[in-house]
């Protein structure tokens, strides 16, 4: 009874092989840049490539904190005064992107 979810599961086993092969393959041969970012403990082919395909050329960008905000983690401001609370991030940009970001500063 249960040989036709075993085959199921197997079948689905080898597709995500194929295609983290395949993420793997991408990675290091159309986009070098991506080997740069996996040098950074816990940055995964998948990760590294999502970044530098979201961020297309990266000289669009004059400083690194452009990027930050371009990807929405920055701090939302509601500054009021000399009151300066720290608020959550703002959440804008590419969502996918921002949380394999996060899954892989964890």
């Amino acid at each position: 009874m249960l040989l036709p979810l075993a085959r199921l599961v197997e079948t689905l086993s080898s597709c995500i092989k194929a295609y983290d092969e395949s993420i793997e393959k991408l990675a290091t041969e159309k986009y070098p840049h991506a080997e740069l970012l996996r040098q950074v403990k816990g940055v995964g082919p998948l990760t590294a490539l999502a970044y530098v395909l979201t961020l297309e050329d990266p000289k669009r960008f004059t400083k690194s904190r452009d990027v930050e905000a371009y990807l929405g983690l920055v701090p939302k401001q509601e500054d009021s005064g000399a009151s300066q609370p720290q608020l959550r991030i703002i959440k804008m940009g590419d969502m996918m992107l921002r949380r394999l970001l996060v899954g892989s500063a964890h």
